[in-house]
């Protein structure tokens, strides 16, 4: 302690001073606050110190961003404004020039991270809410800088390549694909980049903002404190100007984390999840032509669902083709893999991702020969029976002399080889008279052959078949006169060799 009255030293804890016999205890207790308080005015100069160099460091951030847009600027305006004659060589200098905007880049996106990471520190060492401000602008700045990370990672592999790389082809499918991505869409690339790079100016201006503001604090502080003092406390303090505590750097370690994590995490979701599936076999039909047994694809029809308004994927589904199991001399019941061929690249670059790329389809319903009896309609044996008796009476009319009774033997399908006829026999007990009133009977057996038969005949369809109609003759070229001889006298109505004559009503 020292003596206020006498000035001399002196160690222990009475309130006298042994020398003159003042009372010393609320002098040194005034000492004491003057102290504190000085303490508090350095802690708050020290405060507004690292404030002050955060503020720099974003306005170099800043300044870095917006150096990139003047300069882009510049490029585009020296090639735009030279002549024809010098475009090539123009372009090859621009070229060159943008080299440099990467490495810009790259530096203000470092220095960001440090501004948000010690802000956040700032923020929660003095609870100051102008830094929390810096501390949140920053924080944004970094992560449009990191979505935009991609682009100008592959805009500096793009010149790093020499012209042989290109026409050799040594370009990597990886690249070709990242650019393939900043052109398709170049209008959204450039507004990305351009609110990265733009949000820079508000980095600018607050970073102005704050140096300037505690820059005044700083020296308001720094009149209000003694030299001495300023000298104690200095010394006192000077380890801990620029130390942290562990929670301190253990919450700026998990920020600077989280936004790593969370850019690396939109290129993964951008590159790995971020796909619009698209089914491309699902609404697969064919339609066919020929009969079962004989019939070919002929056409195939795929209504895919995408989005119509997007014609690059228009294109791409417009350019699916198709490739079958089997294509020709299909029957019913046959199955057909249809596989649709498409451009994988393509579809990658599309960000589509193809759920189904075949499909199986069953063939049915094509028309077919008939093979057994109850192959044929009850429909189809009633039309025939219908338009036999019809020609039949309408050619045979009885009159006076000559009398016709039609009666019903059946139908019957005659099988060739290649084609069928479908035949329908009547017997007519005939009775006729001459002059003299003389009066003859006769049995004779017409028919009525439907060819080149098969499912598709209908009463509206009838008119695309022949017919032959004539009476029953066997082997002997003579007219038959039994029923036991109908089935074989059908084997001779066709000049062709019969395979079989099947009763079918």
């Amino acid at each position: 302690m020292k003596c206020a009255k006498c000035g001399k030293e002196f160690n222990g804890s009475t309130n006298f001073c042994p020398y003159c016999g003042s009372k010393v205890e609320k002098q040194n207790k005034s000492i004491n606050n003057d102290q504190q308080k000085e303490t508090k005015k350095f802690s708050l100069v020290r405060e507004f110190s690292n404030v002050k160099q955060l503020s720099i460091c974003g306005m170099i951030v800043g300044a870095l961003l917006l150096f990139i847009i003047v300069y882009l600027k510049g490029i585009s305006g020296s090639i735009s404004s030279n002549s024809l004659s010098d475009s090539m060589s123009s372009i090859s200098s621009a070229i060159q020039s943008l080299k440099l905007i990467p490495p810009c880049y790259y530096i203000a996106m470092v220095l960001c991270l440090y501004v948000c990471f010690f802000s956040i520190i700032n923020t929660r060492k003095h609870k100051d809410i102008k830094t929390t401000i810096l501390a949140g602008l920053s924080g944004i700045n970094v992560l449009l800088l990191i979505i935009n990370f991609k682009t100008i990672s592959t805009i500096q592999s793009l010149l790093s390549l020499d012209l042989s790389d290109v026409f050799s082809g040594k370009i990597s499918s990886g690249l070709v694909s990242d650019a393939y991505n900043i052109l398709k869409n170049p209008e959204e690339t450039v507004n990305s980049l351009i609110l990265a790079l733009g949000f820079g100016a508000v980095i600018l201006a607050y970073s102005i903002y704050l140096f300037v503001t505690y820059y005044k604090k700083e020296q308001q502080t720094y009149e209000t404190i003694s030299l001495n003092s300023l000298k104690k406390t200095n010394a006192a303090n000077k380890k801990d100007t620029l130390s942290f505590t562990r929670n301190q750097k253990t919450i700026g370690c998990l920020v600077i984390a989280l936004l790593l994590a969370m850019g690396i995490g939109y290129y993964i979701w951008d590159d790995y999840l971020n796909y619009t599936n698209i089914d491309l076999a699902k609404n697969i039909n064919l339609s066919y032509k020929g009969i079962s047994g004989e019939a070919y694809i002929d056409d195939v029809t795929n209504n895919v669902e995408y989005d119509k308004s997007n014609k690059e994927i228009a294109d791409f589904v417009n350019s699916i083709e198709y490739n079958y199991s089997k294509d020709e001399n299909l029957e019913n019941g046959d199955s057909i893999t249809v596989t649709t061929v498409y451009n994988k690249d393509t579809a990658d670059k599309l960000k589509l991702h193809v759920t189904s790329a075949s499909k199986v389809i069953k063939v049915e319903n094509l028309i077919h020969r008939f093979k057994e009896a109850k192959e044929v309609p009850k429909d189809t044996i009633a039309l025939i029976k219908d338009k036999a008796l019809t020609y039949l009476k309408n050619e045979y009319t009885n009159d006076y002399y000559e009398t016709y009774r039609f009666s019903y033997c059946g139908t019957y399908l005659v099988k060739y080889n290649k084609k069928d006829s479908l035949v329908a026999v009547f017997k007519d007990n005939h009775t006729s008279k001459d002059y003299y009133d003389t009066v003859t009977t006769s049995t004779d057996y017409y028919y009525y052959e439907i060819t080149n038969v098969n499912s598709d005949l209908n009463n509206e369809t009838f008119g695309n078949y022949s017919t032959y109609k004539s009476m029953l003759k066997d082997n002997e070229d003579e007219y038959i006169k039994r029923d036991d001889d109908i089935a074989s006298s059908l084997h001779n109505i066709n000049s062709e060799i019969t395979e079989d004559v099947i009763e079918v009503d």
